[in-house]
């Protein structure tokens, strides 16, 4: 397979994750907005509680943090230290090789994240929401699927680096 197309799918497939990422971010805090413009109304104005509110909100608000963070880790918006950059600016392979590296220990971590999302969200099978009833499971299983979107960026960004590595003008080009 010709890197050129590697590079092509690599960038079309994270392409697809930002979209998909970007608008449910978009559409959860639009309408955690709308839902509190909502509750403020029907509070003040028409003195009546709309109970489905408050719980709502808080699962569309976990949904946009748990997909913040899958952008996050895209972005290379984690904790790093900024010392072996700047180093091996003039190295672009050596920081090739450090940036896989890093991107192998975020995940390990994130396999022990998908691994113990699974088995809190398998028990919490029984639980359901105060008002809604709606089944625990379903917000619990957040952290293994958006673990595993984390994971995939994750593994774009080491295929990035390895195609810098085989690169013949000496990985010139940066994610």
């Amino acid at each position: 397979m010709n890197m050129k197309n590697v590079e092509k799918a690599v960038i079309k497939i994270s392409r697809f994750f930002d979209l998909v990422a970007k608008t449910i971010c978009i559409l959860s805090v639009l309408a955690v907005f709308v839902m509190c413009i909502e509750q403020v109304i029907c509070r003040f104005l028409l003195h009546v509680t709309v109970g489905y509110v408050d719980e709502v909100s808080r699962y569309l608000f976990i949904l946009s943090v748990f997909v913040g963070s899958c952008l996050s880790v895209r972005d290379d918006e984690h904790f790093s230290l900024d010392l072996l950059h700047s180093m091996l600016q003039n190295k672009p392979k050596a920081l090739a090789v450090i940036k896989i590296m890093v991107q192998v220990a975020i995940g390990i971590f994130l396999a022990f994240m998908i691994r113990s999302g699974m088995i809190l969200a398998a028990s919490t099978t029984t639980q359901r929401s105060s008002y809604l009833q709606m089944p625990m499971f379903i917000m619990y299983w957040l952290i293994p699927i958006c673990g595993i979107w984390m994971m995939c960026y994750v593994i774009l960004k080491i295929v990035r680096q390895i195609l810098v590595l085989c690169s013949k003008d000496g990985g010139h080009k940066e994610d």
